[in-house]
């Protein structure tokens, strides 16, 4: 995944430099969304750990209501952006050119960020830039869902074949690139394709539903899927 390399090692050039954190402690004054964060570098880190999405959220809005006419904001939400990123271009790429997916795919992204409605949707930013760069990808390369040898799925796994293929090719290739781990994985197919309830998932593993309706919700804010 080349491109999406070259966007990583751009944004450690550009953070290296005195510029950009200038630029974030101006952003400061204004909006106190900002204060506290040392630099964008560090930022782009706090907006992608999963454990505060309310918090990461109140960021992706600051910095998407000045996207549209400052290009390091939008780059900085691109960045932030990148896991959700590359599983598109992973779930796109196997019957077409690499390099031409991951090139549309961020396109597609930008595009996204420089005109977010955030005023209209301000929750589940992320989320909704990765959905809506998914669906806009996909007018360009539809969906062919691939054939999964069963030999390779969990005994209690559901047949991905029976319900959203969409879904479960999303979760494998986000497992296969490192986005979600096992523990997520089996979370997002035994609700979103199983059928099972948060209640009884969380009965099932001794925890409490609110615990797992949490750990869902943060990875399936990673894959850009739609909020429950």
């Amino acid at each position: 995944m080349r491109l999406f390399r070259e966007l990583d090692d751009d944004w450690m050039r550009l953070t290296s430099e005195a510029g950009p954190d200038d630029t974030l402690n101006r952003w400061a004054r204004d909006d106190a969304a900002f204060r506290g964060h040392s630099g964008l570098r560090e930022l782009v880190a706090y907006i992608r750990h999963p454990g505060h999405p309310s918090v990461s959220d109140e960021l992706l809005c600051a910095l998407v209501r000045r996207a549209p006419t400052d290009a390091l904001a939008a780059r900085a939400v691109l960045q932030a952006l990148i896991p959700g990123l590359k599983v598109i271009a992973i779930s796109r790429a196997n019957a077409n050119d690499d390099d031409e997916v991951d090139a549309v795919v961020v396109a597609c992204a930008w595009e996204r960020i420089r005109r977010y409605p955030h005023n209209r949707r301000p929750r589940y930013i992320a989320a909704n830039i990765v959905r809506d760069t998914r669906k806009d990808v996909t007018r360009e390369y539809p969906f062919a869902p691939r054939r999964v040898d069963l030999a390779d799925e969990p005994p209690d796994a559901p047949h991905p074949m029976c319900a959203g293929e969409e879904v479960t090719m999303l979760v494998r290739e986000a497992l296969d690139a490192g986005i979600i781990d096992d523990h997520e994985a089996t979370l997002i197919a035994r609700t979103r394709l199983g059928g099972e309830t948060l209640r009884g998932v969380a009965a099932s593993l001794g925890v409490s539903a609110e615990a797992i309706r949490k750990r869902c919700r943060r990875a399936e804010n990673r894959l850009g899927l739609v909020a429950r």
